[in-house]
């Protein structure tokens, strides 16, 4: 069986390059801290925070004698288009109400601090090497010489705000911030201590935060300002003005999964499949769904699933056979004749010792 095997080489290309030390580089922390986050206000008209940048890390990186200088800020990610400037960035979930537009405003706080004689490294690309039977996923050196070779400041734009999809009923946007700019010809770096971010929704119509049942618990430290006490539409373990249903599902066919017609989906171990137990574990958590959330909740046997009698497509039958049949399973779950390939909003895998819930993100 071929083996892949991931490794991240750094900075790999035609001539090896040389690393220096990597250091951090204080604006007001001496020692490394993650960028912070303070003095947030979120309304369903908007929402404001400042962001306090601590200071960075800096590796010299030599490619054909050329000196670039690696930047990172600890809590933020880098810019991901290869052969850009790798510049850090700031990146958050947001929540939103309907609204017709999402405006926002950056406004540096201070005086900057720039630093001269810095290249900033670009985004390297990513390619697969083999050798003999291994495969290996390695860095290689690219860069947009006309960035490069442009005296401009990079990013042009540094603040950037759009909608995404949803999350259940949760509409949702993703919030950008660019802390760094960088001017290839001059090699300066521009950043300040502090920022204010402002972000307006125009014309917003209810309310921001959107009750999704339990999810709710999980959401809070993904989406910046999700809040469950700001839900005004009742509270998440009331009684669904609609309940929904709890139905058992035995299949006898891969077709037959295309019948399923759920809004929750809970696949479980053989042991707790009691189908029509209302004692059951799993008949309870699913009643609680299909009453407080008014889903309707379908539940099926893992083992039903992986059974040779029902025959989902393995490519292996003897290798992760179980799990190929689950994913085919659930391929069909999500296939266009199935009911569900417009209203699936939960999966979760239950046994003895742990459950897992697979929410479903719609464009």
């Amino acid at each position: 069986m071929k083996r892949v095997h991931l490794f991240l080489f750094f900075l790999l290309c035609v001539v090896a390059p040389i690393l220096g030390q990597q250091m951090w580089v204080p604006i007001t922390s001496s020692t490394p801290v993650s960028v912070m986050i303070s003095e947030e206000s979120f309304t369903d008209a908007g929402l404001s925070f400042k962001l306090t940048i601590g200071g960075f890390y800096s590796q010299d990186v030599v490619v054909d004698n050329t000196v670039y200088k690696r930047i990172s800020i600890p809590g933020c990610s880098n810019n991901e288009q290869t052969g850009h400037p790798e510049l850090p960035l700031f990146s958050k979930l947001i929540a939103i109400p309907q609204c017709s537009g999402i405006s926002i405003t950056l406004t540096p706080l201070g005086n900057p601090v720039i630093m001269t004689g810095t290249n900033v490294y670009p985004k390297p690309d990513y390619i697969e090497q083999q050798v003999n039977d291994f495969t290996s996923v390695v860095e290689q050196f690219s860069i947009n010489n006309q960035i490069y070779a442009s005296n401009y400041d990079y990013p042009s734009v540094l603040a950037i705000v759009q909608e995404v999809g949803a999350l259940r009923g949760q509409r949702l946007a993703s919030l950008i911030v660019y802390p760094m700019v960088f001017n290839p010809i001059s090699q300066t770096v521009t950043i300040y201590e502090n920022y204010t971010v402002s972000i307006v929704f125009q014309n917003p119509i209810g309310n921001r935060v959107a009750n999704i049942g339990l999810f709710g618990d999980v959401v809070k430290n993904a989406i910046m300002n999700h809040d469950d006490s700001d839900v005004s539409n009742g509270a998440i373990n009331n009684m669904s003005a609609k309940p929904g249903q709890v139905s058992w599902y035995v299949l006898t066919s891969p077709a037959d999964a295309d019948q399923i017609d759920a809004d929750y989906i809970i696949i479980t171990a053989g042991k707790f499949f009691q189908q029509n137990n209302l004692q059951s574990e799993t008949y309870r958590i699913a009643h609680h769904r299909a009453m407080f959330n008014g889903y309707k909740v379908g539940i099926l046997n893992v083992e039903n699933i992986v059974s040779d009698a029902v025959g989902f497509a393995t490519t292996n039958p003897d290798n992760f056979k179980g799990e190929q049949g689950i994913n085919t399973n659930s391929f069909s779950l999500f296939g266009p004749s199935s009911h569900l390939a417009n209203g699936l909003y939960f999966i979760k895998l239950y046994n003895q010792n742990y459950s897992v819930y697979y929410p479903i993100v719609k464009q």
